[in-house]
């Protein structure tokens, strides 16, 4: 995985081939540059992802730099609110947001999360238990689903398609 921060918290967490496109975008603009360094916020991301793979850590708190529409961001939140271990649905998230009519900006909200993990947009899965989009792909979705629910307690046994 790929991370990146700005002064004020993590900004980018992709996986690799991912990253490389949105950081080839990055660079378009001439005012704009990357510097290979790590800080505060990238230290303690890798401390926290470390205890993530490990089982040792179910909620982050390293500081983000969010950056999307006002929908994007409240959308992020109720996702970043989803429990270890656990999954929502498309629609589910869509009624909470206003209605069912919402379904469709939650999926791209998602699509436009560039903080994966953190924002754990693998654990919004489609009716039926479907899985549907990720940014990673969907093995690494149906990866990620699995290994968190190893470690929690409650071990949603809901077969995935």
């Amino acid at each position: 995985m790929v991370s990146c921060s700005s002064e004020k918290g993590i900004v980018l967490l992709l996986f690799e081939e991912e990253a490389r496109i949105f950081i080839h975008k990055f660079r378009q603009p001439e005012n704009s540059c990357l510097i290979d360094s790590k800080n505060e916020f990238l230290e303690k991301l890798e401390l926290q992802l470390q205890e993530y793979f490990s089982g040792k850590r179910r909620k982050f708190s390293v500081e983000l730099d969010l950056r999307g529409s006002d929908h994007q961001l409240k959308i992020w939140e109720k996702v970043q609110n989803i429990p270890f271990g656990e999954t929502r649905n498309y629609g589910d998230i869509a009624v909470e947001m206003g209605g069912k009519n919402y379904t469709r900006v939650v999926a791209n909200a998602n699509a436009q999360n560039n903080i994966l993990i953190l924002i754990p947009c693998h654990r919004v899965i489609g009716s039926g238990n479907k899985l549907t989009g990720y940014r990673g792909g969907i093995e690494r979705k149906r990866w990620l689903i699995g290994f968190e629910r190893t470690f929690n307690e409650a071990n949603n046994k809901d077969t995935l398609f």
